[in-house]
This record gives C-alpha cells, sequence and structure tokens, in this order.
C-alpha cells in the first residue's frame, strides 16, 4: 500500500481541513443567531461542501486498509457506516422532538410536531427522498452523504479495476453531465453534489500516485483553504448571476480534491493538536451545535452577547465530547466488531488491524 494512503488517517491537513468545515458551519449559524445574516449561508454551505471531499477521501481510503473486495467490501463498508451515521442523528431527532426544539434559533421558528412522515424520514435519512422538512437544520447534508455512501464503494471497486486519473475524471465529467441535463427531482439534486463527492475521490487518486507526501509549504495549506472561503462567497454573492449554483459548488470542490495531496503537513503543534481536537468531534459538534445555539440564545435571552457566545462555546465542546465517548465511539466500536464477525477482513485474518 502506498505510504501515503497508509498514513493519510493521520495527516495533519485533513484534521485542519474538517476543522475549517465544522467551525465554519458553528460560525454561520451562531452569525444568525446573533442576528448578523450577510454571507452567512455561504459559509456554512461551503462548510459542507469540504465535508463532502475530506469524507469521501477518507473513506476511500478507509476502504484501501481493510483489503477487501467485491460482495465483502461492499456488505463491510455499509455496515460500518449504518453503525457510524444512524445512532447520533437518531438520538439527537429524538431529542429535538421530545425538548419541542424548533430546527434553528432564527426566523421566528418555532417548534411544530412533525408528522408520521417527516418523523420517520428524519429517523431514516431519506428527507430529500420524501420532500420532507429538516427536523434539525444541519440534518439537510446527512442524507446525501447516506446516498454517497451506496455508490461509493463502487467507485472504488472500479478504481481498483481501471486505476487512474483518467477514469476518476471521466466519473466526475459523467456525473456533472448527467446533473446538468437531469430534470429538477430528488435524483438531480443528488447529482447536483456527486461532482463535489467525485473531487474527494480524484484526491485519493493523487494521493496514492505521488510518491512523496506534500511539495507545497505546509504554512500555506491553512491560507489555501482560506482562500477558498474567500473565492466561494464571491462566486456566491458577485457570480451568482453568471454561474449556475452547482457549478459554484464544483469550481470550489474540484480544485480542492486536485490541491489536497500537494501540500507539507502543517508542522505548528497548536494547530495540529487544535484541529484534531475538534476533527475527533466534529460530527458531535455538526449537531450538536444547534442545542448548543437554542441554550445560549434562546433560554438564555436575557445575557449579554459576550455570555450568549461563551456559553454556546462551552455548550457546543462538552455536548460533543459527552456525544463521542456516550454514543458515537461505542457504535463505532460495534459496527466493527458485527461486520469482523460478519466478514472478516485480511488484517484480522493476518493478525493486523484495519480501520475505517
Amino acid at each position: 500500500m502506498p505510504r501515503n494512503i497508509s498514513t493519510l488517517e493521520s495527516n495533519p491537513n485533513l484534521d485542519v481541513l474538517r476543522s475549517f468545515a465544522v467551525i465554519s458551519v458553528c460560525i454561520a449559524h451562531g452569525a444568525r443567531s446573533a442576528g448578523l445574516e450577510s454571507g452567512t449561508a455561504s459559509i456554512g454551505l461551503l462548510g459542507v461542501l469540504i465535508f463532502f471531499v475530506h469524507t469521501s477521501l477518507v473513506l476511500m481510503a478507509s476502504m484501501e486498509r481493510l483489503e477487501l473486495s467485491g460482495f465483502r467490501l461492499v456488505f463491510s463498508f455499509y455496515l460500518r457506516r449504518i453503525f457510524r451515521i444512524y445512532p447520533l442523528s437518531i438520538i439527537c431527532v429524538l431529542a429535538l422532538v421530545a425538548l419541542r426544539m424548533p430546527p434553528q434559533n432564527w426566523d421566528g421558528a418555532t417548534f411544530i410536531t412533525p408528522s408520521p412522515v417527516e418523523l420517520i424520514s428524519n429517523l431514516a435519512l431519506v428527507q430529500n427522498l420524501t420532500a420532507s422538512r429538516d427536523l434539525l437544520l444541519p440534518m439537510w447534508s446527512l442524507p446525501y452523504e447516506i446516498q454517497m455512501y451506496i455508490m461509493l464503494p463502487f467507485v472504488f471497486i472500479l478504481l481498483k479495476r481501471a486505476p487512474g486519473l483518467l477514469t476518476v475524471s471521466l466519473l466526475w465529467l459523467s456525473s456533472a453531465l448527467i446533473a446538468y441535463v437531469l430534470p429538477a427531482s430528488a435524483a438531480a439534486d443528488f447529482m447536483g453534489y456527486a461532482p463535489c463527492f467525485l473531487s474527494g475521490a480524484i484526491a485519493f487518486v493523487i494521493f496514492k500516485q505521488r510518491q512523496t507526501v506534500g511539495g507545497l509549504p505546509a504554512w500555506s495549506w491553512p491560507v489555501t483553504i482560506g482562500g477558498f472561503f474567500i473565492a466561494f462567497l464571491v462566486l456566491n454573492n458577485v457570480g451568482a448571476s453568471y454561474v449556475s449554483a452547482n457549478s459554484r459548488k464544483w469550481l470550489v470542490c474540484l480544485p480542492l480534491g486536485l490541491l489536497l495531496a500537494h501540500f507539507q503537513p502543517v508542522r505548528a503543534g497548536w494547530l495540529r493538536s487544535a484541529s484534531h481536537f475538534v476533527a475527533k468531534y466534529s460530527y458531535g459538534i455538526y449537531l450538536g451545535h444547534m442545542f448548543a445555539l437554542h441554550l445560549a440564545f434562546r433560554t438564555l435571552t436575557p445575557l449579554p452577547l459576550g455570555a450568549k457566545v461563551g456559553v454556546f462555546l462551552v455548550s457546543t465542546a462538552g455536548l460533543a465530547v459527552f456525544l463521542y465517548h456516550a454514543v458515537e465511539s461505542p457504535m463505532i466500536g460495534v459496527g466493527k466488531r458485527v461486520a469482523g464477525s460478519l466478514v472478516p477482513t485480511y488484517g484480522q485474518v493476518h493478525g493486523s488491524a484495519a480501520r475505517i
């Protein structure tokens, strides 16, 4: 296995990227809760798009480490992702309903008792297929992730049989063309994000092909990510009249996928530690920060703005850490054990650990 892939999970640049993504979503929603709306939607959307690129790359590398193929790979991958994603999302949906909390904390939102279809759709993460409202605002992206998980093992298998940048580039172009010609529908909606996911697959192929790690100086990686945010803000505002919504997403995700493998790992100890912490607890931060916003900006309304921000930050971090150790980590372990017992990996058979 190429060194770049075998060490990808510990690459601090990916922690920095994931941290930027989740922090941007929190900033966008926090600013809206505080009444500052200008440009915040674009910041949050770009954070989600970065998640899509990052997740595809990391999961492709994880499948490489499993050293499985065919049905065994697909079945093991699906099992592990189900235990990774669904337990926490289900708990958050049920908690939201029990607390009678609105999906967001602005625009005069109030709690509306979900219909059976809405509740089931949110629990199953198929809101986009049933045209149901998202009971918790950040959950809009999870159905697209789940649907991406369905196709990703087949992309991986294809790239094993026909490796190379040409294959994945043709996949990217095909998905963009399909998204362009499809009439408005749930399928067209998903295909609009498919090139974003496949940008992560492009990064995976480039990581595999490179003989050495990085090339561009480490300090330029955070600067480059910041540049993507500026570019996306410009595209979404100045360029909105000239560039379609899908094209604006692709014009950011594709360059990100092409560039990811070309940076030396960040060296600053504080940045590595902070980004690793945020990346580790990012899923809990992503879903849990809305509960923290509700506490800070709805429940504790009389507090001054600075105090509200402090409550938001502390409660978001505390809730994310709690959810990770109480729900995420145990369920990840269960998923690994169940998948490992039904479909032993090469590493299990030969006495080494395979992680996903």
